[in-house]
């Protein structure tokens, strides 16, 4: 779910599986379906690996400049623009159909990074074009979560799996990292400091909170371990431990915890 205030009040948007999409503007009391985005020529193709083997819409964005330009991130199918608040849609091309999540930044909007099941996409145009920045070959073969520091547009934070999550079952581990660019995603640092050595369970919780001066970033993971930093990932600090699957569907499911190997682990 996400929320856009526009000139008519504040609008919810609420993503399903199946992928349908709707729209509530008064405060979630009344829904409507925006059935637009089952128009789309590919719509019959939309699927996901894992049972029910259903798509949804796992992600929504909103250009800072009009609320009516959104982007819907189609897991697995597409990646879809609006620019009339939903009413219709165009499919994105460019990039492979395994659409996580696009984001973007207010100091420059035009600027969209995707997360994708074989890497990570950027766009300088909104969209328009795409270039992949990283592919299956990287130490995060599978970027699940990205985040653009709002001050900072060239600083993006990826969180996600050495693999994809159809191997976890073989590997027993998502084996996951954090990395971090400076330059707009050309380069990447993963990041270590604190954080433990080998982390089991995917991180599939990402969330950061600036303030003038300052900022927390966090990591939750679907062994349940939540993980903080205060200094743009350079240290970490473990803050939770096993409250529960930080998980996407049923992900965790496939990520049993062997407790002995990771009390070991963590030293």
């Amino acid at each position: 779910m996400s929320a856009v205030r526009a000139a008519d009040g504040v609008r919810l948007y609420a993503g399903t599986e199946p992928a349908h999409l709707f729209v509530s503007r008064d405060s979630g009391e009344t829904w409507e379906e925006l059935p637009s985005l089952r128009a789309v020529p590919s719509v019959e193709k939309w699927m996901f690996p894992g049972p029910p083997h259903v798509a949804h819409v796992k992600h929504i964005t909103f250009d800072p400049r009009t609320a009516d330009t959104i982007d819907a991130s189609v897991e697995v199918g597409a990646g879809l623009k609006s620019t009339d608040g939903g009413k219709s849609w165009t499919q994105m091309s460019g990039f492979f159909e395994d659409v996580h999540r696009m984001v973007l930044t207010a100091s420059r909007p035009d600027d969209v990074f995707m997360g994708n099941g074989i890497g990570i996409y950027h766009s300088a145009d909104a969209g328009a074009t795409w270039e992949q920045l990283t592919d299956r070959s990287a130490r995060i073969a599978y970027p699940d979560q990205v985040i653009v520091h709002p001050q900072k547009p060239d600083t993006v934070f990826i969180a996600g799996a050495i693999c994809g999550p159809g191997d976890w079952r073989k590997t027993k581990t998502a084996d996951a990292r954090i990395a971090r660019s400076r330059d707009a995603g050309k380069h990447w640092q993963y990041l270590e400091g604190g954080l433990p050595s080998h982390i089991h369970g995917n991180i599939e919780g990402f969330a950061l909170n600036t303030w003038p001066g300052g900022s927390a970033l966090f990591a939750g993971t679907t062994d349940g371990d939540v993980f903080l930093s205060q200094n743009e990932g350079e240290t970490w600090s473990t803050i939770a431990r096993r409250i529960g699957a930080i998980s996407k569907g049923g992900h965790h499911l496939a990520l049993p915890i062997d407790e002995a190997a990771l009390e070991t682990a963590a030293g």
